[in-house]
């Protein structure tokens, strides 16, 4: 399922590696050790959520305890209600795996504060079985994510993982 896989340079002696796993306009999808990265910068669709569900169930058959992080970018509007379904239904199969999930909602303002509203509203109704949270920046969602990773990963690795897929270029 991986096509790509490319070495982030840190300081110090470790290396962390990103696979991607698809890139199309609007939509990135990787993998670094146990986390999963989800980037929207288009409106998410029903294809890509599949995607998504379909790399979170591969990486929960090869790890213990996964992670996941959802970005999406600044202006993009929140998925829609098939789209949320197919997400919620893909979680769940493996919500005993799942050490956390951080929802990043990029964008200043009232935009942006709305759409992470609406999001912290949704899990506080669903009362999920792990840890999660909304924010605004990757950098945030990197702070809560590390500690819930026992110690695989760190705020570093996290946002540079991100920042990498994000700008991945062929």
């Amino acid at each position: 399922m991986y096509m790509f896989e490319r070495g982030i340079e840190q300081s110090g002696p470790r290396t962390m590696r990103l696979r991607l796993v698809t890139k199309s306009p609007g939509f990135s999808l990787g993998v670094a050790g146990p986390l999963l990265i989800v980037w929207w910068d288009a409106l998410p669709t029903a294809g890509q959520a599949h995607k998504a569900g379909e790399a979170l169930a591969a990486l929960g058959r090869a790890e213990n305890r996964v992670l996941v992080v959802v970005i999406l970018g600044a202006g993009v509007p929140p998925p829609d209600a098939d789209v949320r379904k197919i997400v919620a239904a893909q979680v769940s199969h493996l919500a005993g795996r799942i050490a956390g999930i951080a929802n990043v909602v990029e964008g200043e303002g009232f935009r942006g504060a709305a759409a992470r509203a609406m999001l912290t509203g949704m899990a506080l109704v669903m009362r999920p079985a792990y840890p999660h949270k909304t924010v605004a920046t990757v950098e945030d969602a990197a702070v809560f994510l590390a500690p819930h990773s026992d110690g695989r990963l760190t705020v570093t690795d996290i946002v540079l993982a991100s920042r990498e897929l994000r700008d991945w270029q062929f």
